[in-house]
């Protein structure tokens, strides 16, 4: 490892650099989540609850495959991010330019593979749809311009590993924005379904298009042809993507299966309750999700510097938020039937108190882990973390599925938030620890 310079105004110009973009972020995020809540109150009554709960679940699968590319933006952010550290900006586009190219593959495979899932399933069970030709053509438009957006992936990645994430929450908002016009226009125009999603999608891939060109012409980097990675410097980074991918899958596998099991217990209704409970919740996870997406590159320079009583300062002080917004979450969902039912506009009453309490418990330890997950990433530790999520997320996704099968939603639900506070949480902890041990 390179000697890097350290001291009280390097910790003191990272901690200034780290609130800026933190201030930058929520602003920008507070714009996105509002419109997002404007966009359920326009598309619930317009397609109803069992088209508005089917298109929830395609945008969970859609997720889902984005996140769960085999740890490739993981790794290649980690990467960039350590030769920006140490002001090697050609290592860094080298990184950039193998990542894009990989995911460029994964696409390509993805287009293989799932042209035949959507031929032939059985989208009128799964998605709870009469018309199975409306949901297939969905389905079918979602898949090609998730392929398309793959690429893409990378410019959120280099605007992060920068340590610029308000270019990334800066074109969220204007995606956000132009989504929102979408589902007006849609609903206005009496739209169909499979327009409706596919429209929302290309909004998509616009929005990253535009985010990659901002983050290219900032860091100055030039578009002519990039360098490539030495074949040491691949094999090392392969290994830590497929580190990496552990926790992604995992990250895939709980972001998108409550919606699918859900869906096949109790139906696309009971996916409509569960997102609503979600979309109102969301906001306090995504305000931690922008505080650690700042911090953990950070935590990345901090390391390689040394610099370990910053890391565990900023750490504490990162569990101390992530308490309070757990507390703040339980306030709202005290009082989250009446604001269900003056957001819906009493179009939707499908929301059992026990399916919000359960969605609490659930979103509430997905908070509780991801400081601890951050960590790990920042300080490279790709295998430790591979380790704790090897265990504790399939054990979560086995209990999701063991819950609807024999108990309720709101059963399923609770099941499933136990196994990620009582196995993964718990593993976490010990890892975390270890690391910090040196800053006491």
């Amino acid at each position: 490892m390179e000697p890097l310079r350290a001291g009280p105004r390097l910790s003191s110009s990272r901690s200034t650099r780290l609130r800026r973009n933190v201030a930058a972020l929520l602003g920008a995020r507070g714009l996105t989540i509002a419109m997002a809540l404007a966009q359920v109150a326009v598309a619930l009554p317009y397609l109803g609850g069992e088209r508005y709960g089917s298109w929830m679940l395609l945008l969970a699968v859609a997720s889902a495959i984005h996140i769960c590319d085999f740890g490739i933006g993981l790794a290649t952010q980690r990467a960039m991010a350590d030769a920006i550290a140490r002001d090697h900006p050609d290592v860094a586009r080298a990184v950039a330019r193998h990542g894009t190219v990989a995911l460029a593959g994964i696409a390509c495979v993805l287009l293989a593979a799932g042209g035949p899932f959507v031929a032939f399933a059985n989208w009128p069970e799964w998605c709870g749809l009469a018309e199975a030709s409306e949901a297939r053509v969905a389905a079918g438009a979602l898949l090609v311009l998730t392929a398309l957006a793959l690429p893409l992936n990378m410019a959120p990645r280099v605007a992060g590993a920068a340590q610029r994430q308000w270019i990334q929450a800066l074109w969220g908002a204007v995606g956000g924005a132009a989504t929102l016009a979408w589902v007006v226009f849609a609903a206005g125009a009496a739209w169909s379904f499979p327009i409706l999603v596919a429209g929302a999608a290309v909004i998509a891939i616009l929005q990253n298009a535009a985010m990659a060109i901002h983050a290219l012409r900032l860091l100055g980097w030039p578009l002519r042809p990039w360098p490539s990675l030495p074949c040491a410097e691949r094999r090392e980074l392969r290994r830590n993507c497929l580190l990496f991918a552990v926790p992604q899958f995992g990250e895939a596998l709980i972001n998108g299966m409550p919606a699918a099991a859900l869906s096949v217990a109790a139906g696309p209704v009971a996916v409509t309750g569960y997102n609503l409970v979600q979309r109102i919740l969301s906001p306090f996870g995504q305000v931690q999700g922008l505080m650690l997406a700042a911090l953990w590159p950070a935590y990345t320079e901090a390391h390689l510097r040394g610099d370990l009583a910053w890391v565990g300062a900023k750490f504490r002080q990162t569990l101390g938020i992530s308490l309070g917004l757990v507390v703040a979450m339980a306030v709202v969902t005290s009082v989250i039937d009446p604001l269900v039912a003056w957001w819906t506009r009493r179009t939707f009453d499908g929301l059992p108190p026990a399916l919000a309490w359960a969605a609490f418990g659930w979103f509430g330890a997905l908070v509780a882990i991801q400081p601890l997950t951050s960590l790990l990433i920042g300080f490279g530790q790709a295998k430790l973390l591979a380790r704790s999520t090897a265990v504790g997320y399939p054990l979560a996704a086995l209990a999701l599925i063991a819950g609807a099968l024999a108990s309720s939603p709101g059963g399923a639900l609770a099941l499933g938030a136990a196994a990620l506070g009582l196995v993964l949480l718990p593993l976490l902890v010990v890892q975390s620890r270890r690391l910090l041990l040196p800053a006491r």
